[in-house]
């Protein structure tokens, strides 16, 4: 079964503060369609595009369109416990439920915002998804059905292993559960980091080697920077 990547949704308290959060580190707001009927918008980095929710998901969660979903959703041999599910042919199709790794997976009838090249960007570029799990094996089993590609497994310092899901890398580390956290390059050091200090970003300790620093959005999802 053939997904398209649609986007990384995450849930936020304010639409219109969390838009200005991301518009402020760089990104480009998007057309959206009125496909979701709760507060909605879209955002995009270089070929990532992010879904900002007011009312719908509860975790961080990829968004993928699945051709057919009325028909095809019970197809697939091994079926999501999904949690909520809308089918019905006056309403926009989705079906949404939890992985093992923590992080949520929507499959929906069609993409909810406008397609566009790629933005251009100077100081920031996007590099990965990180998700925490206990159980490396399930976790890799839930995604595997909607990756293009898959790392070989490393197993030092911890079991670790890259699922390509369209436009996003997700990266899934056997540790014990820990939120997602969003990774992006920076191009431009000095110039990013001016720019975090021109709109009040506090900038923590990066936690690996790689990392120049992290933030915490006002909606709680972690940013780690690496140069």
């Amino acid at each position: 079964m053939i997904h398209s990547f649609v986007e990384l949704a995450l849930p936020v308290d304010d639409l219109l503060s969390a838009r200005s959060e991301f518009l402020d580190l760089g990104f480009t707001e998007l057309r959206v369609t009125d496909a979701w009927s709760h507060p909605y918008t879209a955002l995009r980095l270089g070929q990532l595009s992010i879904g900002l929710h007011q009312g719908f998901v509860d975790t961080p969660s990829l968004v993928l369109t699945r051709p057919s979903l009325a028909s095809s959703i019970w197809s697939a041999t091994h079926a999501p416990d999904w949690t909520q599910i809308q089918l019905d042919d006056d309403l926009f199709n989705f079906a949404r439920c939890d992985s093992p790794s923590g992080l949520g997976l929507v499959l929906v009838e069609a993409t909810t915002h406008a397609s566009a090249e790629p933005t251009p960007v100077q100081e920031l570029s996007w590099r990965l998804l990180r998700c925490t799990t206990p159980a490396l094996t399930v976790s890799a089993a839930f995604w595997a059905p909607f990756a293009v590609a898959t790392s070989e497994l490393q197993t030092a310092p911890t079991l670790q292993l890259t699922l390509d899901i369209g436009a996003l890398p997700l990266e899934l580390l056997e540790t014990p559960p820990a939120p997602p956290v969003l990774v992006l390059h920076v191009l431009n050091e000095a110039a990013f980091i001016a720019r975090l200090a021109h709109h009040g970003f506090a900038l923590s300790d990066g936690q690996h080697s790689t990392e120049i620093g992290r933030i915490k959005t006002r909606d709680g999802l972690e940013i780690a920077f690496t140069g």
